[in-house]
C-alpha cells in the first residue's frame, strides 16, 4: 500500500510543478493572427517588466469616451 502511494505521488508531483508553466502561455486558438487592429491614442504607462513588457494607453471610441487598452509585448530575451 505504501509503495502504491509513493508511485501516485511521483506521478502527481511533476504535474503540479509543470502545470503553472503550461498555464502561462495561451495557444494559437487564443489569438486571431490573421486580423489586425489599428488604434490611435495616448500612452499612459510603459512597464518594462519580465517576462512581458506592457504598454498601457487610452483611445477614444466613436462616442468620444476614453477606453483603456493594454498591450503585452513579446518576452524579453
Amino acid at each position: 500500500m505504501r509503495a502504491r502511494l509513493h508511485r501516485g505521488i511521483l506521478w502527481i508531483l511533476p504535474a503540479l510543478v509543470c502545470a503553472p508553466i503550461f498555464a502561462h502561455h495561451g495557444t494559437n486558438v487564443s489569438y486571431q493572427g490573421d486580423k489586425s487592429v489599428t488604434l490611435s491614442g495616448t500612452v499612459t504607462e510603459w512597464v518594462f517588466a519580465y517576462p512581458h513588457p506592457q504598454v498601457y494607453f487610452d483611445v477614444k471610441d466613436e462616442k468620444g469616451a476614453v477606453v483603456h487598452w493594454l498591450l503585452k509585448l513579446l518576452p524579453l530575451r
